[in-house]
């Protein structure tokens, strides 16, 4: 479960990306992380999140241009978003920028 003030960070983040004209890719993780920085999911504990994963893809693609996914981060591991953070960093640095 997450707390409504924990969805309002996520929301504030999206909005103000948004007008930054940011790639939605950056909108999402960056939206992940403030949701995970104001508590995350309450179930899994100190590390916020034990999954977390971020899909994108362009009108009429068969697949997804990019696809991340860390799952099943054990209870008292380390948080999956932060995990997922590095995850898409050397995704970006390899592919670069997308629209």
């Amino acid at each position: 479960m997450t707390e409504q003030s924990t969805l309002q960070a996520i929301m504030n983040t999206v909005q103000k990306r948004k007008g930054e004209s940011w790639y939605i890719a950056d909108i999402l993780i960056t939206a992940l992380e403030a949701g995970s920085m104001a508590g995350g999911d309450n179930r899994c504990g100190e590390q916020c999140a034990t999954s977390a994963f971020i899909t994108v893809a362009k009108p009429g693609d068969r697949k997804p241009y990019l696809d991340l996914v860390i799952f099943g981060q054990g209870k008292g591991k380390q948080n999956a978003v932060d995990l997922l953070r590095i995850k898409y960093d050397k995704w970006k640095r390899k592919n670069g920028d997308m629209k």
